[in-house]
């Protein structure tokens, strides 16, 4: 929907987001226009940061507010008892996805099977944690704050984290503060996006490919290597070493995501500005 409204506010066709969010949710929803869709999927895989809230005691079918309540306990923990077991969340650990996801079981989006009565057990997940802290705390609910890998459910958090406490837990607020190099202070809001497009240049709330690929190599290459490169051909520049991943510039100008093997430069996905 939030995708929708902003290929209709920007006049484009051609768009795609980098990470979805529960209908709950607010935050930042990186999107993708035109090229830069090519680098959607590097987005994907950026770490993530959110703020959310925990009611504790009550249990529902999709882990907040949604949905509907399947269990309620009087056992609310205290603050020393929340502090101590956030600890245990930290680092590497096995997750299991929440039914109602986006996680498509026989090509079709386990939500809509959920939805339709058919709550399935999904595989758990390798996630990563890398801070967890408690913000608020009071009786019957907790606000924290969470840097975690892509594909970390918050909803699975709280229920487990309310386990862990003897008690239920739903979320019932989140926002998305960053994801990878798109923080929330960047953001705009779909209201402002419309106004925006009636009353200024659209354009300012567009940012370069080169903003989604900040935290990889950029190797500068003349006019007649971006060429080639964008052609598809295998270009030598005897580079030092190997790299997996670097974004191929030629001054201002992506031209390609690479990798370096062996001296050569091997496109793998080529930027059509020309």
């Amino acid at each position: 929907k939030a995708l929708g409204s902003v290929k209709k506010i920007l006049g484009i066709k051609k768009a795609g987001h980098c990470g979805t969010l529960d209908p709950l949710a607010s935050g930042v929803l990186p999107i993708a226009i035109g090229e830069a869709t090519k680098v959607s999927g590097h987005i994907l895989n950026t770490k993530k940061s959110y703020v959310f809230e925990i009611g504790w005691g009550v249990e529902t079918t999709t882990g907040d507010l949604e949905g509907e309540i399947i269990n309620t306990s009087s056992n609310f923990p205290e603050e020393v008892e929340v502090i101590a077991s956030i600890i245990h969340f930290l680092g590497k650990s096995f997750q299991t996805p929440p039914s109602f996801s986006a996680i498509k079981v026989n090509g079709k989006p386990s939500y809509k099977l959920a939805r339709s009565g058919e709550y399935l057990k999904l595989k758990p997940r390798e996630v990563f944690i890398e801070s967890f802290k408690l913000i608020k705390y009071a009786k019957k609910s907790s606000k924290f704050e969470i840097i975690c890998s892509k594909g970390t459910y918050i909803r699975s958090i709280a229920v487990d984290l309310a386990k862990l406490l003897n008690t239920y837990g739903h979320i019932t607020s989140l926002r998305r503060n960053f994801a990878g190099p798109f923080h929330i202070n960047q953001s705009f809001s779909l209201d402002s996006l419309r106004e925006l497009s009636h009353s200024g240049d659209k354009t300012d709330a567009i940012l370069p490919i080169r903003s989604g690929l900040d935290d990889i190599l950029a190797v500068n290459v003349d006019s007649e290597i971006a060429k080639k490169l964008r052609f598809g051909q295998k270009v030598l520049i005897n580079a030092p070493k190997n790299e997996s991943k670097v974004l191929i510039v030629n001054g201002e100008n992506p031209v390609a995501i690479a990798e370096i093997l062996g001296g050569f430069i091997n496109p793998k996905r080529v930027f059509n500005f020309y």
